[in-house]
């Protein structure tokens, strides 16, 4: 196990626990299944089983997880019962959204009338102005576009949580583009 971006490695064994109180933390199942809970700093939670051979790198302040090139098979993550998985040479980061901001349910109804608002939600560990908004989509639905000469996106930032971070509200084309 790498700790605090490799400036320290350790090597455990059956039924050994760490805590990591530090930066990015990789690890690597040298033998075997390894179980490994991973805690973010805003104490989000996540596990995984690693077989013998994959390796994967954790960022507790970004809550983000990166499965090297070099595994020979993807990992799978469990993240409050709902399971991801990363292939080799990708990174992978749970967000959290809000369909229809303000309203609950938070249903619609695809009927070629209007925008779908999408907010989301930024945190201490997500920067929403980072995101690169022409690199989001929705199931196939497309991006409200405003503007002729030089169209832009309709998208804000506000505080739609009441937290104090920045969320990203992207209005989507009410659009029978949906793919389920």
């Amino acid at each position: 196990m790498s700790l605090c971006g490799g400036s320290a490695n350790l090597e455990l064994k059956g039924g050994d626990e760490v805590v990591a109180p530090c930066g990015s933390v990789g690890i690597t199942a040298l033998k075997g299944m390894v179980l490994i809970q991973y805690v973010a700093a805003d104490s989000s939670t996540a596990i995984t089983s690693l077989g013998e051979g994959n390796s994967l790198v954790f960022e507790p302040t970004t809550f983000n997880f990166t499965a090297p090139p070099t595994n020979p098979e993807p990992v799978v993550i469990v993240v409050q019962d709902k399971e991801y998985s990363i292939i080799p040479g990708e990174s992978f980061m749970v967000v959290k959204i809000d369909i229809k901001p303000g309203s609950f349910p938070n249903c619609f109804n695809l009927n070629q009338k209007g925008v779908i608002p999408v907010a989301i939600l930024g945190s201490s560990i997500l920067n929403t102005e980072a995101i690169d908004v022409s690199s989001l989509s929705l199931q196939g639905v497309k991006f409200k576009l405003v503007g002729k000469k030089s169209p832009q996106y309709l998208a804000h930032y506000e505080d739609i949580d009441g937290d104090s971070d920045l969320d990203l509200v992207i209005q989507f084309e009410d659009s029978d583009g949906y793919v389920k």
